[in-house]
């Protein structure tokens, strides 16, 4: 087992989404999104995103001094928090993740609030000892102002088997 990585791998191309559950949230995402400004946490209730997507759901509070950025979970989804075997509610990722994976665990959210734009990203569970159980993460920026990303809306999908079509 200590010879197994943390393997993600990143992708923009959302038409590449394999669950379905990710697909739903991109499509409430871009319902939001007006011309080229970003949606903002404001424009939307909890009780307005689809009940089966809840559990799916984290959101990540972005904080910008100067050109560092500072990521915070704000809220994290049941099937997150029950795939994981952790809840991470409320807690700094520069407190919670260290050592050689770091960079890859915050670069996806990194690339989000960097580029404004929706990421796919998947890979294995390494990054909490469970190399045997895959998942899919799709990411959605949010902005207050409509351009500078404050917030991450964030879908994730764990399985045993490769996740497909049939989640």
């Amino acid at each position: 087992m200590d010879d197994i990585q943390f393997l993600v791998n990143r992708d923009p191309d959302l038409s590449t989404l394999r669950s379905p559950l990710l697909g739903q949230l991109h499509e409430f995402w871009l319902a939001l999104k007006m011309d080229d400004r970003l949606p903002a946490r404001s424009d939307f209730q909890p009780n307005h995103i689809p009940l089966r997507l809840l559990p799916h759901i984290a959101l990540i509070d972005v904080f910008r001094d100067g050109g560092d950025l500072r990521l915070s979970w704000r809220l994290v989804g049941t099937h997150i928090t029950g795939s994981t075997g952790r809840d991470v509610t409320g807690r700094y990722f520069d407190e919670l993740y260290a050592g050689a994976d770091r960079e890859d665990l915050m670069a996806a959210y990194v690339w989000l609030a960097t580029n404004g734009r929706p990421l796919r990203w998947h890979g294995n569970s390494e990054f909490v000892n469970k190399d045997w159980l895959k998942f899919e993460c799709a990411g959605f920026p949010l902005a207050s102002d409509g351009q500078t990303v404050d917030k991450l809306l964030i879908g994730m999908v764990f399985a045993r088997d490769p996740i497909g079509r049939r989640m």
